[in-house]
Parts: structure tokens; sequence; C-alpha cells
């Protein structure tokens, strides 16, 4: 819920969003679905265990720019990070 407040406070701030599947009161899901209401091209990355297609395949549905599956390593996360922000699309 403080991820959505700041967001809804500061969203013309923000350059990227790297945000957990699972969080308490809200989904990364649904904060996601959130985000693309206002800005359909901010940057998200996706982070969370759940490996399984369907999962993926959803989150590419509700416009996330990539996923990452835990666990992950620091270089890993660079990396995404980079590609996300220079492709400028969503992946």
């Amino acid at each position: 819920m403080e991820a959505r407040e700041i967001f809804e406070e500061k969203q013309a701030r923000i350059d990227l969003i790297v945000c957990d599947w699972k969080m308490p009161g809200m989904s990364g899901k649904e904060f996601l679905e959130l985000v693309r209401r206002y800005d359909t091209d901010l940057p998200f990355i996706m982070v969370t265990a759940k490996d399984r297609l369907e999962s993926v395949l959803d989150a590419a549905d509700s416009g996330v720019s990539a996923y990452i599956t835990k666990p992950f390593n620091p270089e890993l996360l660079r990396r995404r990070i980079i590609d996300t922000m220079v492709s400028g699309k969503k992946k």
C-alpha cells in the first residue's frame, strides 16, 4: 500500500519500478495494473518465485517490462535493469 501511495504522489519522478509479485495488502500484479492505468511506458520489473508459464504470461498481459524469478544474483538484476531502461519497451 505504501508503494501505491508513493506512486500516486510522485509518479512523474519515478524512472523504474522493481516490484515483488507477492506483497501485503496488494499483489505486485495489482500494483502493475494500477501503474499501467497511469503510465503504459514506465519500466516495471516484476520479481517473483513463481516461474510457472501462466504467471509469466499473466504478468506480460498486464504490461510488465521484465520478469525475474528468484533466486537471482545482483548481476542479473543489474543487467535486467539496464536492458529494460535502454530498450524502453515491454518484454
